[in-house]
């Protein structure tokens, strides 16, 4: 194997572990003087270099972690707040929302009463309130032109 070849596999597999900057000053400072004392301007100037993009690379990698935060906060923000229905009419069945759907009434004994309490209403981000059953089937596309 010849001497280049040794050298850039030694600077090839000692990246992984130290870095190049590391390398490099290393090389000016032990041997400047010697053989390398041509290149170590060249080599200076490859070390500000890095550290210049080096530094770019930190600053637009903080812009954009910053500004992904920023958008993470604001979606959760608004996934968080309330919405408030536009009215208490269920948009599919147009039964009152405190009644159980037209036709589930039938589920419930008579000793059993529907719990307005534990039942589950939907409502939409554009407003439209639904009962839990007649959302789904809104969502499902099961439309009907006809009025419960």
């Amino acid at each position: 194997i010849a001497v280049n070849e040794m050298i850039a596999m030694i600077l090839e597999r000692m990246s992984s572990c130290v870095s190049l900057q590391s390398i490099l000053f290393k090389i000016t400072n032990e041997h400047g003087k010697d053989e390398f004392g041509d290149f170590r301007p060249t080599i200076f100037g490859m070390l500000d270099t890095y550290n210049y993009e080096h530094n770019i690379y930190k600053t637009a990698n903080g812009m954009i972690r910053t500004d992904l935060h920023d958008q993470v906060m604001v979606l959760r923000r608004a996934q968080a707040k309330c919405i408030a229905p536009a009215s208490i009419e269920c948009f599919y069945c147009h039964g009152v929302l405190s009644k159980p759907p037209f036709g589930m009434s039938q589920q419930y004994n008579t000793n059993d009463k529907w719990n307005r309490h534990t039942s589950t209403v939907l409502v939409m981000a554009t407003g439209k309130t639904f009962h839990e059953a007649c959302g789904k089937m809104w969502q499902q596309g099961l439309h009907t032109d006809k009025v419960c």
